[in-house]
């Protein structure tokens, strides 16, 4: 056999052939003959030896033995009750030094990888030391970043495989079963033979989902690990009966529902699941305990859980009536540490104050709690007991109880009155509530909605038009996309049909499909697209001395005159077969082009040609044409230069909603638009104010990165004042770093020529220091508040905004959405910001 490049493997071949229909397992020059008796036994060795003599095949007696109970093979000791891996292998593994290099670590999963079979959830065990491995070398010298999770599975995984199954041998006739389950992250199963109804197990398998498999719905994990765990155990099942098990009710109807229900994926593994069996049956996740690998580790951390929430329950206390105050049952949580709340309170002054002032409703006294008789002040004019905390640990507390589910401020300040007592505990609670990052980011709240503005009327028709892109509509002759084009001057409509919407498809057809008929634009008005975004479709704009417009992330407003079309267009294309849309597009696009606009006073068709269009079934014709075509092109030319268009009207009722605290806070809550899921946060942030490009768009700051945002997309963040001075709002400091007064200058505001899809330039306000002032305390005062204004603003916001008007005095910078019919502007303010904030607080509370 040398010289043979898969030698082994087609000795195999031969001795499989040479031994086949014999009581043999050969596995390369190793052959296992096992039989049930001792008679069984030396007939069983005569057909073998007979057979391998036929074929010219020799043994060498001093490696063979003979009639023994259990025997060696391949690492596994076999016994008539079954096989488990080698005391000397698991000792070897047991005693194996934690790995110090990642090329000795892959050694160590290598070894405990191959009695994978006889190891419950052995991915899950094993996963933290393959993280390891993430990114190293086969041969990667380096040392082992170890973790405290990846220090604990490496002896986990040596104790696990010194308590591996006994996994039985394979009966003939033995009805099969395979139990599957599958969590977020991995795919767990067993084999098991029912012998005497008996569930003896033949394999265990687990292994982890991909990331795109963790992404799946809870059907399509369970479908996928009993997939998974079949073509595992597919050498050991095939041919014979198989019941298949899941905790999953739903795929007892997999192959009952209609196919066509079921993606491409699930058919396939339908399909190849259908091939071994098609019973399913349902057993309850407390009793799939082998699948669910419920191992001691698991049963150790739901032990731990329970004691954690022992030790948090709430302490308890009776009063007796008619009696001093005593102590019946309380039980000390481990949270607080009460001999420094023993001591904090002889330290605190406002104590002291609280003891001798004779205008309060609490009635404080001095209990002695505890094991080691602490002697605490604590209130006793309600039901229980409730401790005086000092203000060293009134935030402690406040996190404590806040951070268990955020609740709102009314909320946490019911609670914790329940349990602790201080002075003015209410406006504390609130103030720290309201600054909860985590509650900020996830509290949906009123959304803010700017009252809309319009574009400057183009001059000439084809001036300015809209792009945007339909789709994917169901295929039909390849055509899955619409471009769809809109003339602001006359409201003409054209939609274009696309097989793809690559960046050259998309300039190609625009070309030819538009500029071809009613030549170059002025303006381009798009969204951020990213066949808009590219550079070939600049260049072509830019080419062709058009100026391109782009609207703001998520806020397709500036774009609506093309937004609202498209919601007609859809309905109409709905009243024909939704299948052959492509055969009933221009049919469709010819009844709009004639629809009577009543803000036009006119249909689109009129204002581009001058006439109506002549639609099917008119019952008068006029064929009456001027003899002279010269004599008519005169007054048509001169009627259509004195057309002039009519601005959009708005067909949205406007509730019109924005923050107070908009033009004078530093930091922003950006909206989440993105694919939500049920637990994602709404909000991210805070993100900090660079600049106020003007009263609609806002330019922050994204993970290091600037972007323009609509206002319409961000609400106010509320931070104390040790983080505002951290990160200093929109400004720039002087280079010693201080908090010194500063004087805020408005941006000088020039208002767009198209409107407010166009970004302005603007001036960003500058910082102009002065004296240094001490800074403010913790609890003095919040950066911003949430109180909303409507457009009807009153005065009280102009005496708390810090906003100072340009040099010269002459303009002063007025959102435009707060000057609904009123003359008011917002005055001056100089001085330190630090003195607006108080004023802010001082209104609030």
């Amino acid at each position: 056999m040398f010289g043979l490049k898969n030698a082994s493997q087609t000795f195999q071949r031969k001795i499989n052939d040479v031994l086949r229909g014999l009581s043999a397992f050969p596995y390369i020059d190793d052959i296992l003959i096992a039989s049930d008796s001792i008679s069984q036994h030396l007939q069983d060795l005569q057909l073998v030896f007979q057979r391998l003599k036929d074929h010219g095949l020799l043994i060498n007696l001093e490696k063979c033995i003979f009639a023994v109970s259990s025997i060696t093979f391949l690492g596994y000791e076999i016994s008539a009750q079954g096989s488990r891996p080698l005391q000397d292998r698991v000792q070897a593994v047991f005693d194996y030094e934690q790995p110090q290099t990642l090329f000795i670590l892959r050694r160590f999963i290598g070894m405990v990888s191959a009695y994978c079979r006889c190891i419950k959830d052995d991915a899950t065990l094993l996963a933290p030391l393959h993280h390891l491995l993430l990114g190293a070398k086969k041969k990667d010298m380096r040392p082992v970043p170890w973790s405290d999770a990846a220090l604990s599975a490496f002896h986990q995984c040596k104790e696990a495989l010194a308590n591996a199954a006994l996994l039985a041998h394979p009966c003939s006739g033995a009805q099969l079963r395979i139990f599957s389950d599958a969590s977020n992250t991995r795919a767990e199963a067993v084999l098991e033979q029912l012998v005497q109804d008996q569930g003896q197990p033949l394999g265990f398998f687990s292994k982890s989902f991909s990331p795109t498999q963790q992404g799946y719905s809870a059907y399509d994990r369970e479908l996928t690990a009993l997939f998974l765990s079949i073509k595992h155990f597919r050498g050991m099942i095939e041919g014979y009966p198989l019941t298949l098990r899941t905790d999953q009710k739903l795929l007892l109807s997999a192959f009952k529902q209609k196919m066509d229900n079921a993606s491409p994926r699930q058919l396939r593994q339908l399909n190849f699941i259908a091939q071994f069996s098609t019973d399913i049956q349902h057993i309850a996740g407390a009793s799939n305990v082998v699948a669910d690998s419920l191992s001691d580790r698991r049963a150790c951390a739901e032990l731990r859980r329970c004691q954690s929430k022992l030790q948090r329950s709430c302490t308890r206390v009776c009063l007796q009536n008619g009696s001093p105050p005593q102590v019946d049952a309380l039980r000390l949580s481990t949270m607080l540490d009460f001999a420094e709340l023993s001591q904090a309170q002889a330290r605190d002054q406002e104590l002291q104050h609280v003891l001798t002032s004779a205008i309060t409703s609490l009635k404080l006294r001095k209990l002695t709690l505890g094991p080691e008789n602490l002697e605490i002040y604590c209130d006793v004019s309600q039901n229980d007991i409730r401790p005086y905390v000092p203000e060293t640990f009134r935030r402690q507390v406040f996190d404590l109880t806040h951070s268990l589910s955020h609740p709102s401020g009314r909320a946490t300040t019911k609670i914790i009155s329940q349990r602790y007592v201080w002075p003015s505990m209410s406006k504390d609670i609130t103030r720290w509530a309201s600054a909860c990052e985590h509650y900020q980011r996830s509290k949906i709240g009123r959304h803010v909605h700017l009252q809309l503005k319009t574009f400057l009327n183009p001059d000439q028709r084809f001036d300015h038009i809209h792009i945007n892109l339909v789709g994917p509509l169901p295929p039909f002759q390849g055509y899955t996309y619409l471009l769809t084009l809109v003339d602001r001057f006359t409201r003409w409509p054209e939609a274009i049909p696309l097989k793809n919407i690559t960046a050259a498809n998309v300039a190609t057809h625009f070309y030819s499909s538009w500029i071809a008929r009613f030549g170059y634009p002025k303006f381009i008005t798009t969204d951020r697209g990213l066949q808009f975004e590219s550079a070939l479709f600049n260049a072509l704009a830019q080419l062709l001395g058009g100026k391109r417009i782009r609207t703001m992330p998520y806020h397709p407003a500036p774009n609506g005159i093309l937004e609202r079309w498209h919601r007609v267009l859809k309905t109409a294309l709905r009243c024909h077969d939704s299948q052959d849309w492509l055969e009933k597009l221009p049919t469709v696009l010819l009844g709009l082009r004639s629809v009577y606009k009543e803000d036009l006073k006119a249909s689109p068709a009129e204002y581009l040609y001058g006439s109506i269009l002549r639609l099917p079934g008119e019952f008068f014709i006029d064929e009456q044409h001027p003899e002279d075509h010269a004599f008519f092109l005169a007054p048509f030319k001169s009627h259509m230069q004195q057309l002039r268009p009519v601005s959009t009207s708005h067909h949205c009722k406007q509730n019109i909603f924005v923050y107070k605290s908009f033009y004078i806070l530093s930091h922003v809550y950006l909206r989440n638009h993105a694919k939500k899921h049920t637990l994602n946060q709404a909000y991210s942030g805070p993100h900090k104010v660079i600049q106020r490009i003007d009263d609609r768009v806002f330019q922050i700051d994204i993970n290091g990165r600037s972007a323009n945002v609509s206002v319409e997309n961000l609400k106010p963040a509320f931070l104390f004042c040790e983080e505002l001075l951290a990160t200093p709002p929109a400004a720039t400091l002087d280079s010693g770093g201080s908090s010194s007064p500063v004087t805020l200058q408005a941006p000088s505001h020039r208002p767009s020529q198209q409107g407010s899809a166009s970004t302005t330039e603007t001036e960003r306000p500058t910082l102009s220091p002065a004296a240094p002032q001490p800074s403010p305390t913790r609890q003095q005062t919040l950066l911003s508040h949430h109180n909303a204004v409507s457009p009807q603003a009153t005065q009280q916001q102009q005496h708390t905004t810090s906003v100072a008007p340009p040099a010269d005095r002459k303009t002063k910078f007025v959102p435009s959405i707060l000057k609904k019919k009123t003359s008011t502007n917002i005055s001056a303010v100089q001085g330190p910001i630090k003195h607006v904030r108080f004023n802010l607080k001082r209104r609030l509370l």
